[in-house]
């Protein structure tokens, strides 16, 4: 096996979430893991097809790094994505001794009005269940990007799973500086049916700010005079609309969204919904705000909300955080 080594990473973009995680995670392999580090002269990465938006990339993409995996099998070798863990294949076909990237999944608690729905409610936890069967037979360590689907983890298993990878992305530095707040709130907007809710876009419609509402991603389906919307923009660019903005607005999947941390590390309050399911360590900063949405007014706004300030005094969540993240780091380096 020698020095070789190998890595597939269908998204290695600096502008995806998945191409972010990716590039997290193997820097992290690169530096920490001794198998890697040592191979840097004889390292191979591979990454994916780089159009995105076709079947190809989300479907037949993650089988063509298997394959060049298995021609691989040799080398010291790693998968970083896609890694969703409904996709039991994935985990049949791969090698055994492969080092996998962060687990992605969601939970989907809506109803059920389509059968996209119906999919992702009842047939996705079946598939979790089959997939982690195959996990833990094949391989020694597994990690996930955040802990939403810890709920189907058996407790024989947590020794040799590791959650929450994602809180990388938080910055440990956190400096106050002066910036001028062009908006008062920031909204990453996903056009897709288990990203949105109904109540955000009455958020957006009830709250009447003095500064405008920064949108990116998707064209909201409600319109307002105050909204600046900028269409998907580079993460270069979204720093700097971040570092202008007082709040951001974080999605209703997932608590520890990277827009999230980037929203943190760029100074923002991140309002969060209240009902959202994962709220264990990200409760504990006093730069996220933990409200039910659907009760948020322009009253309630201009009273609980309005005079809140980014805190630099938020050292018990980011000791927390740095704990986290040297568990991580002695995770990979035993991988």
């Amino acid at each position: 096996m020698g020095n070789k080594a190998f890595i597939w990473t269908s998204d290695y973009s600096n502008n995806s979430g998945e191409g972010i995680l990716s590039r997290i995670f193997i820097k992290q392999l690169l530096k920490h893991n001794l198998k890697f580090s040592k191979s840097k002269r004889e390292l191979t990465i591979i990454k994916g097809s780089k159009k995105k938006n076709t079947l190809f990339h989300k479907y037949l993409n993650p089988f063509y790094g298997v394959y060049h995996l298995l021609l691989n099998r040799n080398k010291h070798i790693a998968y970083v994505n896609y890694l969703p863990l409904w996709n039991f294949l994935i985990f049949i076909l791969l090698p055994r001794k492969t080092i996998l990237g962060p687990i992605t999944g969601g939970i989907y608690s809506g109803k059920v009005t389509n059968l996209n729905f119906f999919i992702r409610k009842y047939v996705f936890p079946l598939f979790y269940k089959f997939s982690l069967f195959i996990i833990y037979l094949k391989f020694n360590r597994v990690i996930f990007s955040t802990d939403i689907l810890k709920v189907y983890i058996k407790k024989k298993y947590l020794n040799n799973t590791l959650f929450n990878f994602i809180l990388l992305n938080i910055s440990q530095k956190k400096k106050i500086k002066k910036r001028k707040i062009t908006y008062d709130l920031i909204v990453y907007n996903r056009d897709h049916e288990t990203k949105k809710d109904s109540s955000f876009s009455k958020l957006l419609m009830e709250l009447n700010f003095k500064k405008k509402i920064c949108v990116v991603g998707d064209k909201p389906s409600v319109v307002n005079n105050n909204f600046d919307f900028k269409g998907y923009v580079s993460r270069k660019k979204l720093f700097t609309l971040l570092k202008k903005s007082k709040f951001a607005l974080n999605n209703i999947e997932n608590y520890y969204s990277l827009f999230a941390t980037d929203a943190l590390n760029n100074q923002c309050v991140v309002i969060c919904d209240k009902n959202n399911l994962q709220k264990k360590m990200i409760n504990n900063s006093k730069n996220f705000l933990d409200i039910n949405i659907k009760k948020i007014t322009n009253n309630y706004y201009n009273k609980y909300i309005k005079n809140i300030i980014f805190s630099n005094n938020d050292y018990f969540f980011l000791n927390k955080v740095a704990t986290n993240n040297k568990k991580i780091v002695k995770f990979i380096s035993k991988y």
